[in-house]
């Protein structure tokens, strides 16, 4: 079974941390993504106010892909939404995605799979309506090959013919997909660990950000739903020091180093994970 990647984030937790900062503010977010849940969400790409649809052309990108950068500015995927247009000028441009999808290989797990970032470069006409479109994909085993070799088309959905596209993505293409973004993103950067986190502590720079995103990535999807729930449920009391942190869970260090960062590293940690 397949679950929608954005709406795992908002229901596990994620928005339970945002609550504890505002009540009202958690309310408005859960009626809008009721409603967002159906919705597609349009980013205009040009400048100036909104233009004829037969002066421009548009591009869906479905639910599985995440948008991160178009013609070199970067996009914030929203929380919620089933599919992204995206409004262009005519003539050629850049695009970076990435697939991103959440399947339950049974009942008690939840497992994310997730591709390199892909740049594609390709040509559109005024008045086009266009499809990014890849091949079907039914269970995990079928996502994670995807994901290891992905392969999408452009499809001009009034010809029903195929967009040249140059598509960038494998490993020898990171460094001029990085060049397009200015960085990679922390999913391409080195995992922190308790050594990188020593090292920056002896620099006199606090680590609890850095070990928050490398607890996360080590712990499974329970651990995960139980630490937002632990988040949610906290009420503000000393912090709790673990001495040996040799043989402690990913939930009791994920705890650990909650409580030693401070409100902006907490902050920034969430929006990590909305955006991860």
């Amino acid at each position: 079974m397949k679950k929608d990647a954005n709406s795992i984030l908002i229901y596990k937790g994620i928005t339970a941390y945002f609550a504890r900062i505002s009540t009202a503010f958690l309310v408005g977010v859960l009626l809008l993504g009721l409603a967002a849940c159906q919705s597609h969400p349009t980013y205009q790409a040009y400048p100036g106010p909104v233009k004829p649809a037969d002066e421009v052309a548009s591009v869906f990108i479905p639910r599985e892909f995440n948008l991160l950068n178009v013609d070199g500015e970067s996009y914030i995927q929203p929380l919620v939404g089933n599919g992204t247009f995206v409004k262009f000028l005519p003539g050629s441009h850049k695009i970076v995605i990435k697939y991103v999808d959440f399947w339950e290989p049974n009942v008690e797990i939840t497992e994310r799979v997730a591709s390199q970032p892909m740049l594609l470069v390709f040509d559109v006409k005024a008045g086009g309506s266009y499809l990014i479109q890849s091949r079907e994909i039914k269970d995990i085993k079928a996502a994670k090959e995807f994901a290891s070799n992905p392969e999408v088309d452009i499809i001009d959905k009034q010809s029903q013919t195929t967009v040249a596209t140059d598509i960038k993505y494998k490993m020898e293409d990171k460094g001029m997909i990085a060049a397009f973004l200015g960085s990679l993103s922390s999913n391409d950067s080195p995992d922190p660990s308790p050594e990188n986190a020593a090292t920056t502590e002896e620099n006199g720079q606090e680590p609890a950000l850095e070990m928050l995103k490398y607890w996360w990535q080590k712990s499974d999807t329970e651990q995960q739903e139980d630490f937002m729930k632990w988040v949610a449920e906290k009420e503000d009391t000393a912090s709790t020091t673990i001495e040996n942190t040799d043989n402690e869970s990913p939930l009791e260090m994920l705890e650990h180093w909650w409580q030693k960062a401070n409100a902006k590293q907490q902050e920034d940690f969430m929006k990590w994970v909305v955006e991860k």
